[in-house]
């Protein structure tokens, strides 16, 4: 009969044992220049992903979908042939990504600017419609509202694509997750992919 101690430390699922760092349950963690290839199945190490600190066991789950560039000519076709059959054809894993504490504040931070401006920037253009009418003075108020309001929405959604992303996939297949986006120091503690 096992008596559970009060005072023993919690274990962390996620440390590798020393032995085993940078092997996952079924796959390996390799590097390829700037990508990292790890297996589905792999664990990645109790170190930032973002700036090679050590972490505090705080892991943050990716849901990722890739699919191949060449399907993004259907939307030449038009656009609905294009995302059904990029929902149909995509690659999708998850993957646990560990982060120190300041990337998870930072995280927090770009995640808030983005909802800012993507809220701001409506407010400002509905602002600028109500001025509208309202006398020469405020007309030309509204109008430098209304394109101030579009433009901070617009760099609103390229900020909230592009700056809260942490890890790009590359490639994802049947046993492998090619990611973008990793420290090179962090990226240096794997060995190169030679295969």
């Amino acid at each position: 009969m096992a008596i559970d101690n009060p005072y023993q430390t919690p274990i962390n699922p996620y440390t590798p044992t020393s032995n085993s760092a940078f092997i996952g349950p079924q796959g390996q963690i390799y590097r390829k220049g700037r990508i990292l290839i790890m297996h589905r199945d792999a664990t990645l190490p109790d170190i930032c992903f973002k700036s090679n600190e050590p972490t505090a066991g705080y892991r943050l789950r990716r849901k990722l979908s890739w699919h191949n560039q060449w399907i993004a000519l259907a939307i030449l076709l038009n656009v609905l042939i294009y995302l059904l059959i990029a929902i149909i054809v995509s690659k999708r894993a998850t993957v646990m990504i560990p982060l120190s504490d300041h990337w998870r504040v930072l995280r927090r931070k770009r995640i808030r600017n983005a909802w800012v401006l993507c809220l701001g920037g409506p407010i400002l253009f509905v602002a600028g419609i109500m001025m509208m009418g309202q006398g020469p003075d405020a007309e030309l108020a509204g109008s430098f509202c209304l394109m101030a309001g579009g433009l901070i929405l617009l760099f609103g959604l390229f900020y909230a694509i592009f700056r809260t992303r942490l890890v790009t996939p590359v490639m994802i297949d049947e046993h492998f997750v090619h990611l973008k986006g990793a420290h090179p120091e962090f990226l240096n503690r794997f060995e190169a992919y030679s295969f």
